[in-house]
């Protein structure tokens, strides 16, 4: 009986002895571990700054060229676009230039001098296609210069110069011969004025012509004269006779452009 009993007491000293040592050792390397671990922070970060800081001077370079490349390209760009603008200018340049000398060769300054007038008389008052203006010798009128209503639509040309005044023939007074254009085609024809703001013209009783074709007059910038009214052809005749009305109404027109 004593000796089974001695034998677990020192059974139980050794378990004890055994988990002491456990023990201590579980918190001996607790405590290196947790040395190391500090130690080991403190050699690696430096690397760690080293490397973050490598790696910030790559991006910063990286950067830096497509900053640099960036700047180029635009830079570039914007050449381009000063070239093609100075390009246009030129073009321009060259454009009106050409716009001048061709009218010029027209006899047609670009930048016209003209006298202004009012319309004092008018039909009824005077013959069918005459009116009377408000400028005269004074004002620089003289015979032949070419009248125009505000807009520029050529009606007519002065035929009598006063003082004060001067008479304009309308292009549609009877008898008056125009150079104008039948715009379907385009044909050049002559107008004969038929007075009461009418014209007429004959072509080849072939050439198709329909009521509503628009007659233009021949200057370079070719304005409306009047529209195709009528058209008169016998079958035994080789020409037709075409009715123009003229968009003008001679009623209406209150001031004019003389031309000289």
């Amino acid at each position: 009986m004593k000796t089974h009993f001695h034998q677990r007491n020192r059974l139980n000293k050794d378990y004890f002895g055994r988990t002491i040592v456990v023990l201590v050792l579980f918190f001996a390397c607790a405590v290196v571990f947790s040395f190391m671990d500090g130690v080991l922070v403190r050699i690696a970060s430096p690397i760690w700054k080293g490397e973050n800081a490598l790696a910030n001077s790559f991006w910063g370079f990286s950067n830096f060229f497509k900053s640099k490349e960036t700047l180029i390209a635009e830079n570039q760009s914007l050449k381009d676009k000063i070239i093609s603008q100075e390009l246009s200018i030129e073009s321009a340049r060259v454009t009106m230039q050409r716009e001048d000398d061709l009218l010029r060769s027209f006899g047609r300054p670009k930048n016209e001098i003209f006298i202004a007038a009012s319309v004092l008389v008018r039909p009824p008052e005077t013959p069918y296609d005459i009116l009377l203006v408000d400028a005269g010798a004074d004002e620089g009128v003289n015979v032949s210069d070419r009248v125009t209503l505000a807009e520029g639509i050529p009606i007519g040309s002065v035929v009598e110069v006063f003082k004060k005044t001067s008479r304009v023939k309308l292009y549609s007074a009877s008898g008056e011969d125009t150079q104008a254009v039948l715009e379907r085609g385009p044909v050049s024809i002559l107008l004969t004025g038929r007075g009461g703001s009418s014209f007429e013209f004959t072509v080849p009783r072939e050439l198709e012509v329909l009521i509503g074709d628009r007659v233009l007059s021949s200057t370079i910038n070719s304005t409306l004269l009047g529209t195709v009214e009528d058209i008169e052809v016998a079958p035994t005749d080789s020409l037709k006779k075409v009715l123009v009305s003229s968009f003008v109404n001679v009623h209406n027109i209150r001031f004019v452009r003389i031309t000289p």
